[in-house]
């Protein structure tokens, strides 16, 4: 069993209003198998890493991520952007998981490790760009309404106040009549805030049901900015979503400050960089919810192969900010806040070709 092609197409889609770019990838073995994934740069894919893959035997996928990875910090950003290299890596990864699967006649989510057959998503569709006050509790609602018991919000504003404002008015409308078992927050502020903005925030909403705090505190020092927000609340800190290999992760882990790790599912590698990096997370007691609310489909099978993932990220189907909900012939299906998988062959999913064409550049 070898494999003979790696393809990508670039498709160009809606994206709020405006376009977005995304890249989708096909690996072919002799057998007439093939294995599909997301993401990537087409360029490093097929100058640098294809090489690499044609003429292997696609069963072989530790030895083929090694080759890969060697191959993209060998020349330590000379030859190509290390972040891109990674997340090229990553698509591949799980494209070869994918064709795994189908050779095996098992879903990816079995063969990973198999701990569940459904993972708990939660909703991430706000501000994606700075939305007014009345805009993001109205959305706040919709995703509630749609049954998502975790709801995130991207901060994109500086002014604590105003932060805090969308943030109680939001919960008084969601759970004002649901206070035994509320809706729960999510809170990133793209790592925008001071220690002491940061503090001033968790005081002032200290009343609202908040599950953990993602990237609110600068990175100009963030490991130390890092500590002092674990020192200050009980909440969860959330972090790690640019970490691209298990020794970054262990670095932002060795702090003890970090209680969910959100290494990205294609930065981090695929499934065989994040399964080293979820055993690394738990051996820290702490939980790996990976980064990539556009990738629900891909990280719902690695959260459902771990002991310690918890939930997934997803840009909900009724936000103009995901294709993920459009790209497959069979929509993967997300019921009150969770994902049920199948027992298909590989990722179970096929693309949806009316969709490529139509946005195929």
């Amino acid at each position: 069993m070898k494999i003979v092609n790696v393809t990508t197409e670039t498709l160009r889609h809606k994206w709020g209003d405006t376009t977005r770019d995304s890249v989708i990838l096909h690996i072919e073995s002799d057998n007439g198998l093939i294995g599909i994934s997301r993401g990537g740069d087409p360029k490093i894919i097929s100058e640098i890493l294809t090489p690499l893959l044609i003429g292997e035997d696609p069963r072989n996928i530790m030895k083929l991520w090694y080759l890969m990875y060697q191959e993209i910090w060998k020349y330590r950003k000379i030859k190509l952007d290390v972040i891109k290299g990674s997340i090229s890596l990553g698509a591949i990864d799980i494209a070869l998981w994918d064709l795994y699967g189908k050779y095996l006649k098992e879903p990816v989510w079995r063969i990973l490790g198999g701990f569940s057959n459904e993972v708990k998503v939660y909703a991430d569709g706000i501000g994606y760009y700075n939305q007014t006050t009345e805009e993001v509790v109205k959305i706040f609602k919709s995703h509630a309404d749609q049954g998502y018991e975790y709801i995130k919000y991207h901060i994109t504003e500086p002014d604590v106040d105003i932060a805090v404002e969308k943030l109680i008015l939001s919960h008084q409308l969601i759970n004002s009549k649901n206070t035994i078992n509320p809706k729960k927050f999510m809170i990133d502020a793209f790592s925008m805030w001071t220690i002491d903005q940061a503090k001033e925030y968790i005081d002032k909403t200290l009343n609202v049901p908040i599950y953990f705090l993602e990237e609110i505190v600068k990175k100009d020092n963030e490991f130390g900015n890092y500590i002092k927000l674990k020192q200050y609340t009980t909440t969860n800190i959330a972090g790690g979503e640019s970490t691209v290999n298990i020794f970054q992760a262990k670095q932002l882990l060795d702090t003890q400050s970090i209680d969910i790790l959100q290494t990205d599912i294609l930065g981090g590698g695929g499934f065989t960089g994040l399964k080293s990096i979820a055993e690394l997370s738990k051996s820290y007691g702490a939980i790996l919810m990976p980064h990539g609310a556009q990738y629900p489909e891909l990280n719902s099978h690695l959260v459902a192969s771990i002991s310690n993932g918890d939930m997934i990220p997803a840009c909900p189907e009724s936000e103009p900010y995901q294709i993920w909900s459009m790209l497959y012939d069979v929509k993967p299906n997300i019921i009150n806040g969770v994902m049920k998988l199948n027992s298909e062959p590989g990722l179970g999913l096929n693309f949806n070709n009316e969709f490529t064409n139509d946005n195929k550049i």
